[in-house]
């Protein structure tokens, strides 16, 4: 796995998110009210997703009623994207720092987890600085 990681620290983003050690800060600062909605409207639009839909099914399925599914998978699904999309809409384009937070942040994580720990990934993406 460590050719997967050499390969990934090659990537200018996933390089700098490790050596500046990528972590979720913004999180800790206080959020006005207009962005916390947002946020919470795109989690609900993602649960509201398929863990739905298959709820619904589930459901249809215990009470022996196919149309609940035929009518409430693409009914609920359609309501999640709505959802998903109010909260991009509230949550404007401020959330696209915490978007860009969390991805750096997890990309340092599968790297450092590729490597083998933190100092060897942080060893890693220095050597590859180095040769850039």
């Amino acid at each position: 796995m460590r050719w997967l990681c050499k390969l990934l620290l090659r990537l200018r983003g996933a390089r700098q998110a490790v050596l500046d050690e990528a972590g979720l800060e913004r999180f800790r600062r206080p959020m006005n009210r207009k962005l916390r909605l947002g946020l919470v409207l795109l989690a609900v639009g993602m649960i509201l997703g398929w863990p739905a839909v298959a709820l619904v099914g589930a459901v249809a399925l215990v009470l022996e009623q196919p149309w609940i599914l035929a009518i409430g998978g693409p009914g609920i699904y359609a309501l999640s994207w709505i959802v998903y999309g109010a909260g991009l809409l509230v949550a404007g384009i401020a959330s696209a720092a915490y978007l860009k937070d969390v991805n750096r942040w997890l990309l340092r994580l599968v790297i450092e987890g590729l490597a083998g720990g933190r100092e060897r990934a942080m060893s890693l993406a220095s050597e590859t600085a180095n040769h850039q």
